[in-house]
């Protein structure tokens, strides 16, 4: 499935590594959901609004991971 994607996004390094892990030929397709530096930690066993904020940045990256998306696709469909 990895192999198959046009690009995986992971939360954090450790997710980008678990990518490798999988498939070496798909690290090339895989980025930080937040871009390069950004990393959201895993809320998992922690305050109510610890969740809330992981929530917030996930979010707030929507419209950037969009743009992205929709850029590949018009490259893609110009092909």
């Amino acid at each position: 499935m990895a192999d198959g994607a046009d690009i995986i996004y992971g939360f954090d390094h450790g997710h980008i590594s678990g990518v490798g892990a999988v498939s070496i030929d798909a690290v090339s397709k895989t980025a930080l959901w937040e871009g390069e530096g950004g990393e959201i930690p895993d809320p998992h066993y922690r305050s109510d609004e610890f969740f809330r904020m992981v929530a917030v940045r996930i979010e707030a990256a929507i419209p950037d991971r969009v743009d992205e998306l929709i850029v590949m696709l018009e490259s893609r469909n110009r092909q």
